[in-house]
C-alpha cells in the first residue's frame, strides 16, 4: 500500500484512472461531478488509505469566511424552516450554500469533509435525519460546528419538537373531552418522531386506566388515499374511534421511497384531506360523530376545510431561526475556546394547540 507521504492528487488520479483535474473537481466541487466519477475517486482514496489521515485532522478555520453549509434532507425543500434560516443568516450577512447530499457510505463522508474544507465553512446546518449522520458523528472534529434541525440527537447540538409531549397532550385533551376510543394516523414506523408520538399517546391512555387498542394506530399514512383508507379501516372495526389525531410528515427526507412527490405530505392532497373526504362519503359529521385534530405548519396554505379543524401548530420558521441563533452562539464561543463547538446543546421548540370546531 502507498505510504501517506507519497499520496498526492496525481497518486489518486493514477489509482482511479482519471485526470488530476477530475480528482480535483471531485474534492472541491463534488456536486458538479457525476456520481460515477465521484465513486471512482473515493474508492481510490479508500484503497490508498489517503482519507484516514485527513479525517483525523481537526478542523481549523483560520479566519471567519461568513459562509454556512446547509445540508437539506427534506422531502420537499424550501419549507418555512428554510425561510427562517435564510432570513436570519442574510440579515447577519452570511452566504448560504445548499447541498442535497444523496449518499450514505464511508466514501461519502470524504465528500462532505473535502467540500467543507475547500469552502472553509464557518458552520453546518443539517435539516432532518439522514443515513450518514451516525457515521458523521465520528468525524465531528474534522468539521466546523454542526446544528441539527427538526430532529433530536444526543451527539449533536439540535433544535427539535417534543413529539412525546405532543402525543400525550393531544390524547389527554381528547380524554378530557370524554373520548375513550382515540385513533392516530401516523407516518413512517421507523422515525423517532413517530415512536415518540405513540409513546405519549400510550402514556395518556394508561394514566386514564384505558386499554391500548393497537388497531387504532394506523402507520405509514402519508397521502390522500392513505387518509381515505385509514378512515374506512377504522370505521369498520368492532370499536371505531370517536376521535382521531392526524400527525404530519414534515420529518420525511428525500430518501423516502414511499412518497416522492409534494402532494403526498404538504399540499391539499395530504392525508388529512383524504380523511375529510372519506368522512363526507361515509356521512360522518365532524365533530358530532367524530372529533379531529391535525398537525399544522406555519408555511401551509389554509383551505376552507382545514380552517375548521383544531390543530397542533408547529412554528417551522421559528425552528429555522432558532437553529441559526444556536449555530452563531457556537461560532462565537468557538473564538474563545477551541473545544466550544463540541458542547452538546439542545433546544426544544414549543408547539401550540389551536382549538376550533372539530373537537
Amino acid at each position: 500500500m502507498t505510504t501517506q507521504s507519497k499520496i498526492t492528487l496525481n497518486t489518486i488520479a493514477k489509482q482511479a484512472g482519471l485526470s488530476i483535474t477530475s480528482v480535483s473537481r471531485v474534492l472541491k466541487t463534488p456536486d458538479r461531478v457525476s456520481a460515477t466519477i465521484r465513486e471512482r475517486v473515493y474508492q481510490a482514496i479508500n484503497h490508498l488509505n489517503a482519507g484516514k489521515q485527513y479525517l483525523l485532522q481537526t478542523y481549523k478555520n483560520v479566519s471567519p469566511t461568513k459562509k454556512i453549509l446547509i445540508l437539506d434532507n427534506q422531502l420537499i425543500p424550501q419549507s418555512s424552516i428554510n425561510q427562517g434560516i435564510e432570513t436570519l443568516l442574510k440579515a447577519k450577512r452570511y452566504k448560504l450554500f445548499y447541498f442535497r447530499f444523496l449518499y450514505c457510505n464511508q466514501n461519502d463522508i470524504y465528500q462532505i469533509i473535502h467540500y467543507t474544507h475547500h469552502h472553509a465553512f464557518d458552520g453546518i446546518l443539517i435539516i432532518n435525519d439522514a443515513p450518514y449522520l451516525k457515521k458523521l458523528q465520528q468525524y465531528q472534529h474534522a468539521l466546523p460546528p454542526i446544528v441539527l434541525i427538526n430532529q433530536f440527537s444526543i451527539a449533536f447540538p439540535c433544535v427539535y419538537f417534543d413529539h412525546l409531549s405532543i402525543g400525550y397532550q393531544t390524547t389527554h385533551y381528547f380524554l378530557q373531552q370524554g373520548h375513550k376510543h382515540i385513533a392516530m394516523l401516523l407516518g413512517d414506523t421507523h422515525k423517532m418522531s413517530t415512536q415518540h408520538l405513540v409513546t405519549g399517546y400510550q402514556q395518556a391512555l394508561l394514566r386514564a386506566n384505558l386499554p391500548i387498542n393497537s388497531h387504532h394506530l394506523i402507520y405509514n399514512c402519508f397521502h390522500y388515499q392513505n387518509g381515505q383508507q385509514a378512515l374506512k379501516t377504522l370505521m369498520t372495526q368492532g370499536q371505531p374511534p370517536t376521535a382521531i389525531i392526524v400527525s404530519d410528515n414534515i420529518c420525511l427526507n428525500y430518501m423516502e421511497d414511499l412518497n416522492p412527490t409534494a402532494q403526498n405530505y404538504a399540499s391539499p392532497y395530504s392525508q388529512v384531506h383524504g380523511l375529510l373526504k372519506q368522512c363526507k362519503e361515509l356521512d360522518i359529521t365532524i365533530p358530532k360523530q367524530l372529533s379531529v385534530i391535525y398537525f399544522n405548519h406555519d408555511h401551509q396554505k389554509q383551505y376552507n376545510e382545514l380552517d375548521k379543524l383544531s390543530a397542533v401548530n408547529k412554528p417551522l420558521q421559528l425552528m429555522g431561526e432558532s437553529a441559526v441563533r444556536l449555530l452563531l452562539n457556537l461560532l462565537t464561543a468557538n473564538k474563545n475556546a477551541e473545544t466550544a463547538n463540541r458542547q452538546i446543546l439542545k433546544q426544544q421548540i414549543e408547539t401550540t394547540m389551536i382549538f376550533r370546531h372539530s373537537t
